[in-house]
């Protein structure tokens, strides 16, 4: 968000920080749940569910940290983050 909704809106400010540490606490705890859930989905031969699993969490990451995954040039053409 601009600056200035933070600056005329200390609540907009709070409510983003909030949601922020909440979704950061729940991408840094999430392996401790997902690891035990994909060994066992694995040893029961869930292949559908490691797959899921592991592709929200990823979607989670990405959301959390969008520009760590895809940078955007300014030409409009988006791709790893390497060098060009």
């Amino acid at each position: 968000m601009p600056d200035t909704v933070w600056a005329s809106d200390p609540l907009t400010f709070w409510r983003e920080r909030i949601l922020f540490v909440i979704c950061f606490t729940a991408s840094a705890l999430g392996p401790f749940a997902l690891i035990p859930s994909l060994a066992l989905a694995f040893l029961e031969k869930l292949w559908t569910v490691i797959f899921l699993d592991t592709g929200a969490y990823l979607t989670a990451l990405v959301i959390l940290f969008p520009l760590a995954f895809v940078q955007i040039s300014p030409m409009g053409h988006s791709g790893p983050t390497s060098q060009r």
